[in-house]
């Protein structure tokens, strides 16, 4: 990403979510891409952790209340090569549950639940 010759393509991924699966709804929403040869100081994407398809990796989920625990240790995100200055969490399960935290650790102690 960081040569302007780098970018070959776009991808782009809509997500809806039709709990009912009610047939021949019409989204009619957009986004607007703006496009600049110039480099910005900062980047910007998104570390999606935990499970991101929220299917519990093919396991049935168990009713009632349950636990599940996702780590994403220094060990993983010492592969991203820079630092990342984490700016927004975002929790993500549909109707599949009832709480969701992140929770943010550095040198073992806990920075809090977002």
């Amino acid at each position: 990403w960081s040569k302007p010759e780098s970018f070959r393509a776009l991808l782009v991924d809509y997500h809806f979510h039709n709990p009912d699966n009610t047939a021949g709804a019409i989204d009619s929403s957009g986004f607007v891409l703006y496009y600049t040869p110039t480099l910005r100081k900062y980047e910007a994407g998104i570390l999606q952790l935990a499970d991101p398809t929220v299917r519990e990796r093919g396991t049935k989920l168990m009713r009632g209340l349950s636990k599940h625990v996702y780590n994403c240790p220094a060990s993983c995100t010492r592969q991203l090569g820079h630092p990342i200055t984490v700016y927004q969490s975002q929790t993500h399960m549909h109707g599949f549950g009832h709480q969701m935290y992140t929770e943010q650790f550095r040198a073992g102690q806990s920075l809090g639940r977002h």
